[in-house]
């Protein structure tokens, strides 16, 4: 899991270093539907999964303890 999470994680701060800043906050991403720049939705999808991901083993650890 952490070897994947860290290739994952690499290949996502790739992508945002392969990009201006016009290309990541001047509009909307194209096919999203909404307002959301596509930096928006890179820091998004960073943190969030994070914290679904810690969320998720703290409760698988937990029920293992108890």
């Amino acid at each position: 899991a952490r070897d994947s999470l860290e290739k994952e994680h690499g290949r996502l701060m790739l992508w945002i270093a392969g990009h201006t800043g016009e290309e990541l906050y001047g509009g909307p991403m194209k096919g999203a539907n909404n307002a959301w720049t596509p930096g928006r939705w890179a820091e998004a999808a960073g943190a969030s999964h994070y914290r679904s991901a810690t969320k998720y083993l703290r409760a698988r650890i937990k029920n293992a303890v108890s």
